[in-house]
């Protein structure tokens, strides 16, 4: 039913195509993080790719609008540690 969907809607294919290409890349970029960086070093690039995206879902702030200066990460310890393959 799906490739058939897609064989109908070629501008979605090319959606889907461009996200698994985005998946896959990331993928790989998190297993040579992984394999290459320190617990530190992949903490500070998280830090700093979380920093530079808009917080949305529970990660956002509960009152909208102009906040502290600066990037707030609301994450607990535990959750940030999965996030580079570390332990709290």
């Amino acid at each position: 039913a799906f490739r058939r969907f897609l064989a109908t809607h070629p501008r979605v294919s090319g959606l889907v195509i461009r996200q698994l290409t985005f998946r896959l890349r990331s993928a790989d970029q998190e297993r040579s993080a992984l394999a290459s960086l320190t617990v530190l070093q992949r903490l500070a690039s998280r830090l700093t790719e979380l920093s530079l995206t808009a917080p949305t879902g529970p990660y956002a702030p509960s009152t909208p609008g102009p906040g502290p200066t600066g990037a707030v990460v609301h994450l607990a310890q535990d959750e940030l540690a999965a996030t580079v393959g570390a332990t709290r």
